[in-house]
């Protein structure tokens, strides 16, 4: 952690976080502003919301952090609670439908492409596809590589399809047939996207998502699962 008497004498930055509608997001204070939202942006489940910044100098960190404290008491800004004396009632940024969002995104793309087998992911590249945070993203992304999920972590911080997950790529693959069974004798993407799925085609919309959801968490739990019966087609 970096001790702030470090900075106490130089120019120090008040800078606020503003949503599209101007709602104040977040305000702090910081010698350098622009790698205080680097950290921020892989940290803040919030940081997709941010549509504009401003920067408030102030000659040393004493008096930025007396404008920070006037201005958290009365500009009281949506995610930070440093304003609230108790933690009751805090408002703090629900990630839930963020997270079922990418979840269904990145699973779809298994099942339908293009995510196939080896496909490398990252959180930047998922979070830019899901309009969400990175933190979010690397929420999901670990969990879809824990207990045999459809996701391996080769490499820190990058993940990929695993063969028995994802479906080989159609442009490397000549003649495959749906229904096949992969090298393990699990049950393919294929059979699984039959039952997914089938819900769908009765007209769900996007007030389905968080069933959709949950049957995509129970396909990552079926994939350590052999097949016992062939499943119907949806």
């Amino acid at each position: 952690m970096t001790n702030p008497y470090m900075h106490a004498n130089e120019r120090t930055g008040l800078y606020r976080l503003f949503a599209e509608d101007g709602q104040l997001l977040y305000l702090g204070i910081a010698v350098r502003p622009k790698v205080r939202w680097k950290q921020h942006a892989l940290d803040k489940p919030w940081w997709h919301l941010v549509a504009s910044k401003t920067v408030e100098w102030h000659d040393n960190r004493a008096s930025a952090l007396a404008a920070e404290e006037a201005a958290t008491a009365t500009e009281k800004p949506l995610y930070d609670m440093s304003w609230r004396r108790s933690r009751r009632g805090e408002r703090r940024y629900d990630a839930t439908s963020d997270q079922n969002a990418v979840r269904v995104h990145i699973l779809t793309g298994i099942a339908e492409g293009p995510y196939w087998a080896g496909t490398q992911l990252s959180a930047s590249q998922i979070a830019q596809a899901c309009n969400v945070a990175q933190s979010t993203a690397s929420f999901v992304l670990y969990q879809l590589s824990e207990r045999g999920g459809p996701l391996a972590m080769p490499k820190r911080f990058r993940y990929e399809v695993t063969k028995e997950a994802g479906l080989p790529c159609p442009a490397a693959v000549e003649g495959a047939q749906e229904g096949d069974c992969n090298d393990s004798g699990r049950m393919t993407v294929w059979e699984l996207r039959a039952r997914l799925f089938s819900f769908v085609q009765d007209g769900a919309d996007e007030e389905d998502l968080p069933t959709f959801a949950a049957a995509l968490d129970e396909y990552v739990a079926s994939l350590g699962l052999l097949a016992s019966a062939p499943l119907e087609s949806a």
